[in-house]
């Protein structure tokens, strides 16, 4: 056996070099948070990619977090806006069918609504399917931009956003917060709000059809079967779980009971006993 190094000699020079650990690490951490890794320049003066630490911190954290700032793109503020960027939101999409041109072909989507609403409500649905976002403010519209930046509102006005009442798919008052989904609600409103939810992109196709006197509706031929109907039988039930969908929805007011609601999942884990582990997470009730 000889020493010559030449007989080792590999085409890559790190073809016989162990996985570089912490660069794998640093390419995890890219997939998962982007805006996270930044360059830096070695003692060779050689640029390499490097972790912002405290750009980590602030993304896993819920609150502004105190730190150095570096050189890069920032302004006042923006560590609010990480925080504002990360918090849950209580909304949905609803769709306008009779304001679209060629709904039921096009699968081109117009939507209408707060840049950073819009964005959460897309970002599992889309996740890893979009490679750039670009969103360009209305300057060159060849007419004077005055941009509305007063968002003050009454107390009245916050309540109603809010959802909130005072001590006074009123009695008066009570008995409409029976329900858990607003009265203005469409099934079409509540099919495109479950989407997003269950990260299904919103231009795929779906049909509606009646089941005994129930509407059903099958989205990319069973990704998803919903029927928001009141007092559903058990039949149209039993008739959506042998169709085996990949999810199955329905809304809380479709059921006289609890009894009722649990024998749904049930039905499902009949029809479906190669999934019956998984149909809490298959099937929901809204």
């Amino acid at each position: 056996m000889t020493s010559d190094n030449s007989l080792f000699r590999a085409k890559n020079a790190n073809q016989f070099e162990s996985p570089d650990l912490t660069s794998q690490n640093i390419d995890k951490i890219a997939a998962l948070f982007p805006n996270c890794v930044t360059e830096m320049r070695d003692e060779n003066g050689k640029l390499k990619r490097a972790v912002n630490f405290e750009m980590l911190k602030q993304m896993l954290a819920p609150d502004v977090v105190d730190g150095d700032e570096c050189y890069e793109f920032t302004w006042v503020g923006k560590k609010s806006a990480i925080v504002e960027a990360n918090k849950p939101i209580r909304k949905t999409l609803r769709p306008c069918p009779d304001e679209s041109k060629n709904w039921d072909t096009t699968e081109n989507l117009y939507i209408e609504g707060d840049n950073l609403e819009v964005l959460k409500l897309l970002q599992e649905a889309y996740l890893g399917k979009v490679k750039m976002i670009y969103i360009d403010p209305p300057y060159n519209t060849g007419h004077d931009f005055i941009y509305a930046d007063d968002f003050m509102r009454s107390q009245e006005e916050e309540n109603e956003q809010m959802g909130m009442y005072d001590e006074e798919y009123d009695q008066k008052n009570l008995e409409e917060m029976v329900s858990n989904i607003k009265e203005d609600r469409t099934d079409l409103d509540l099919l495109f709000g479950c989407l997003p939810d269950w990260g299904l992109p919103l231009s795929l196709p779906y049909k509606s059809e009646q089941i005994d006197g129930c509407t059903v509706h099958t989205y990319n031929d069973g990704d998803l079967i919903a029927c928001f109907d009141k007092n559903i039988p058990e039949n149209v039930v039993k008739e959506i779980a042998k169709r085996k969908p990949l999810r199955a929805v329905f809304r809380d007011s479709s059921f006289a009971d609890s009894p009722s609601k649990i024998n749904v999942f049930e039905i499902f884990k009949l029809c479906m006993p190669e999934d019956a582990n998984d149909i809490s997470k298959r099937v929901r009730v809204i």
